[in-house]
C-alpha cells in the first residue's frame, strides 16, 4: 500500500533549477572584507567580526565594488574555502591584495 505519491513534472524541475545559483566568493582588500554572492543577494564578512555575515545593501561599495570616499574598491575572486577560513586561518596584512596567515 502506498501512503504518498509524488508527481514531478518537467515544469517543477525547471522551476527548481532556476532558483539555484552558483555561489561566487570575493575578497575586497580595501574594505578588509570578503563577499559571498548568492543569486541576487550579496553577503559581507568584515575582519573585525569574521563569523558574522551581513546582507549588503544594493549601493554597498564593499559588496559590489566601485569608487567610494575617494577609494576604488576592487573585488578579487577567492575560493569557497578561502571565504570560510577568513578570520580563522588568514586575514589581510600590510600588502593589500595578499592573504596573510593568522599566527
Amino acid at each position: 500500500m502506498v501512503d504518498h505519491v509524488i508527481i514531478i513534472t518537467l515544469k517543477n524541475i525547471t522551476n527548481y533549477s532556476q532558483k539555484h545559483y552558483k555561489m561566487e566568493y570575493y575578497m575586497n582588500y580595501m574594505a578588509d572584507a570578503v563577499v559571498r554572492v548568492d543569486g541576487d543577494n550579496r553577503y559581507v564578512k568584515y575582519d573585525d567580526e569574521p563569523a558574522v555575515e551581513h546582507l549588503a545593501k544594493p549601493d554597498s561599495k564593499t559588496a559590489y565594488g566601485g569608487v567610494g570616499f575617494g577609494v576604488f574598491y576592487i573585488l578579487k575572486s577567492i575560493t569557497k574555502e578561502d571565504y570560510r577560513n577568513f578570520g580563522i586561518t588568514w586575514g589581510f596584512g600590510e600588502k593589500a591584495d595578499k592573504m596573510y596567515p593568522i599566527t
